[in-house]
């Protein structure tokens, strides 16, 4: 079981640039632009979430699920009290079941 103080949100700075490019690399794609959350794991980043779109990139070698939800539940915090975007953000997290490769 993973202690609760080994996970650590913070704001993404300047310095971080590389670091989000090295885990967009990882997840093969590409980082969005703005304000963004870190996600860090006995402290190391491992994925990281951009509050103007929702847009969540990940270190595919480790486990992050449980790093993204505390990541989207910290953005949502940080919405209702009114310091992080608005309407956008109330869109990104919406839930979308993933598309089936079978059509179905």
């Amino acid at each position: 079981m993973l202690s609760c103080h080994l996970l650590r949100i913070r704001p993404a700075t300047d310095r971080d640039a590389e670091l989000i490019d090295r885990i967009a690399s990882l997840d093969s794609t590409r980082p969005s632009d703005g304000p963004a959350l870190v996600g860090e794991v006995g402290g190391v980043a491992v994925a990281v979430l951009f509050l103007a779109t929702g847009h969540v990139v990940a270190d595919p070698f480790r486990r992050t699920a449980h790093v993204v939800a505390a990541l989207r539940e910290r953005a949502r915090c940080m919405q209702a009290a009114g310091q992080a975007p608005g309407p956008a953000r109330r869109r990104a997290f919406t839930l979308r079941r993933p598309r089936s490769a079978f059509g179905a």
